[in-house]
């Protein structure tokens, strides 16, 4: 192979990288063919679904913490988490199903992954439990 077309696989690289939210990538050249090792994008993949999961399951519990501390006049829990309803749009999303139990002092989201064909790390399951002032979250299981 020569020199300009090396220096383009690595430009190409370069922009790939760039634009992605992959740490590293392996790419072999021979034979004047280019593979780019896939297992290193899926666990990426998979790790972005974690986040989004852990993301969801934060803001409802954000959500929900507002209900607590506002009124019950106003729409709120009046100092209660009993009565917070999981919002709709928050139920199923594009990355997992959400789910909430909920006492007058605490609550637990469970948030479950969808799941994925070319992803043998399905079963992915995070709660996220919380009180009226901070949230801790939990991989239950990848």
């Amino acid at each position: 192979m020569n020199y300009k077309n090396f220096t383009l696989l690595i430009l190409l690289c370069l922009i790939f990288l760039s634009c992605s939210r992959t740490k590293v990538i392996v790419v072999d050249v021979g034979n004047n063919q280019i593979n780019i090792d896939t297992t290193v994008l899926r666990q990426t993949d998979y790790e972005i679904k974690l986040e989004h999961l852990i993301n969801d399951g934060l803001r409802i519990v954000g959500i929900a913490q507002r209900y607590f501390e506002k009124e019950v006049y106003l729409g709120g829990g009046g100092n209660s988490f009993l009565g917070f309803l999981l919002p709709r749009h928050l139920m199923v999303t594009e990355y997992g199903f959400y789910s909430l139990k909920s006492t007058n002092y605490y609550m637990t989201v469970t948030c479950i992954a969808k799941y994925d064909s070319t992803n043998s790390k399905n079963g992915v399951m995070v709660e996220i439990s919380a009180t009226p002032d901070k949230a801790t979250v939990v991989i239950v299981r990848h």
